[in-house]
This record gives C-alpha cells, sequence and structure tokens, in this order.
C-alpha cells in the first residue's frame, strides 16, 4: 500500500475476459520447460550457472524448429527473423547438462591431463564457433 503510495503505481488488474489464451498457453510451456529440465538431468544438485541457462535456452529452443500453424512450413521462427541457419553437427553436439571431456588447443606431451571434465551448457553465439562448459575441477565456465 505504502509503495503505491510513495512511487504513484496504479495497479489494473485484468478483466476476467482480458487475458490472452495463446500468451498464457507460451508462459506455462515455458514454465513447464524450466520446472522439468532439472529432473531430466542425472544429477541431485543443480548449479545454478545450469538453472539460469536453462531460463535462456527454453525459449530460443522453441524457436530452432519449424512450427505447425507458422509462416514458413519449412524455415524456423529463429531462420527467418535472425537468419541464423543451424549447424546441427557443430551446435547440437550435446544437451545442455551432460557429462563432457572438453578437450583444449594445446597438444603439448607434458604429462598433464589434456581434456577438462566439464558439464555442457549451450554453444558459444556469435563469429567464434565454441562451446561453454562448466569445469568440475575449477567450477569456471570455459569456452
Amino acid at each position: 500500500l505504502c509503495v503505491r503510495i510513495f512511487m504513484g503505481v496504479t495497479i489494473d488488474p485484468a478483466a476476467a475476459g482480458d487475458h490472452e489464451p495463446t500468451a498464457e498457453r507460451n508462459n506455462r510451456t515455458l514454465k513447464e520447460r524450466v520446472r522439468v529440465a532439472p529432473a531430466r538431468l542425472p544429477y541431485k544438485v543443480v548449479p545454478k550457472v545450469i538453472t539460469e541457462c536453462l531460463g535462456r535456452q527454453a525459449p530460443e529452443l522453441l524457436n530452432v524448429f519449424p512450427q505447425k500453424d507458422s509462416i514458413s512450413l519449412h524455415f524456423s521462427l529463429q531462420q527467418l527473423i535472425d537468419n541464423v541457419n543451424i549447424n546441427y553437427k557443430s551446435d547440437m553436439v550435446a544437451e545442455l547438462g551432460q557429462y563432457v571431456h572438453a578437450i583444449g588447443t594445446d597438444s603439448n606431451n607434458l604429462m598433464e591431463p589434456q581434456s577438462i571434465e566439464a558439464i555442457y551448457i549451450e554453444p558459444t553465439k556469435g563469429q567464434c564457433t565454441g562451446h561453454r562448459v562448466l569445469n568440475l575441477n575449477t567450477r569456471e565456465i570455459c569456452i
């Protein structure tokens, strides 16, 4: 009550018939995807980084594939709007939360580990091609 008085906030609740059913379904779909994804992972505790990435990836993955009632039956919304084609061999190499061994670029013959034990997060976006992983030894994000 005091916030409305001091900040000048006016609350305008929507009437019973003012809700948009399509938007409500989309919100419900996103909530379900974010809620169910940690349950599919084989871990008892999910790191905060993965939870944040789940929230980012849920709406993005809905636009990756063409939809039945979309503008085009052959092109996805991501291809039409962002002009980005997905290369499944390089962009979809692992699932979020999957245990991976990330191989770095250093190939010297020292007695050091040649790969990083990590949890896969997502492919990097932009000009550089690579992947973001969570290093299990240092608990830092590596690219």
